[in-house]
């Protein structure tokens, strides 16, 4: 044989056995996954999709925002004053050495409480004006009023209070039937007030008890001073439970006739 034969055949075998490794590769290629996705067992392609928006989704429209009105304020209501003029006032009661200033507790100051008054200052005494707006009676400092005249005051067992000298006990003599109590106002009228009785009563029974108020019963011309009793029985907080009332006639000028139907402030 000649040697360009065998080195033809050579060449030619090489070729087979490269063609051969060609297609072994591309079989074991296809085994390892890097080949087109292809049925099986006569079922159709499965594609997995990018995630994104259902047809439902597609289909809903996105919904718009309405913005919400803009509030008007609502103007704050001022407060209604009384019908009168309060200028002040100073009580003098000589028997228990008080000299204090008579401020006013306006309806305003105690509906923003409990609904009792209480004094904002321990040294001041302060005349309640808001029965007008309760119903529609006219309590002044003045015997031209057609209601009680309620004036509140502190009276603190370890404190300087205005009212400390009010209560009669064994400690002291407190303000006793017959004494007198003069009461200036701003404007320069003076009321001369004379002590009817002293009593405690609990807070709770205030505004109900007969001899503060009696259904039917003529208000005008009498004054009423109310302070806690300091010294008396105390709640489990510490609080005292009765109030200390003082009743009084007004003696000069003389005050006007009229009947009138309320009940006073609780508590002080």
């Amino acid at each position: 044989m000649r040697r360009s034969e065998r080195s033809a055949r050579r060449r030619r075998a090489w070729e087979g056995l490269l063609i051969g490794a060609l297609v072994v590769t591309g079989l074991v290629l296809v085994g390892i996954g890097f080949a087109p996705l292809i049925p099986v067992s006569g079922s159709s392609p499965t594609v997995v999709a990018a995630p994104g928006p259902t047809q439902s989704e597609e289909a809903s429209p996105v919904p718009s925002v309405t913005p919400l009105p803009t509030a008007t304020p609502t103007p704050t209501e001022a407060p209604e004053p009384p019908p009168w003029e309060f200028t002040g006032g100073h009580i003098s009661a000589p028997t228990i050495g008080l000299e204090a200033n008579i401020a006013e507790y306006t309806f305003e100051q105690k509906e923003a409480t409990d609904g009792d008054v209480h004094p904002p200052t321990d040294m001041d005494a302060y005349y309640y004006s808001g029965y007008y707006k309760h119903f529609g009676v006219k309590s002044i400092l003045s015997p031209e009023g057609d209601f009680r005249t309620f004036v509140y005051g502190h009276a603190c067992a370890w404190d300087p209070c205005v009212f400390n000298g009010m209560k009669s006990n064994a400690e002291q003599r407190g303000l006793l039937p017959g004494d007198i109590v003069t009461v200036t106002t701003g404007a320069g009228e003076v009321t001369t007030l004379r002590v009817r009785e002293q009593f405690n009563v609990l807070k709770v029974n205030f505004s109900t008890d007969p001899r503060v108020f009696v259904e039917g019963e003529s208000f005008a011309g009498t004054w009423i001073f109310v302070a806690c009793e300091f010294d008396g029985p105390r709640d489990l907080g510490g609080g005292t439970i009765n109030n200390t009332v003082v009743v009084f006639d007004v003696v000069q000028p003389e005050p006007a006739a009229s009947a009138s139907q309320s009940r006073p402030a609780d508590r002080y």
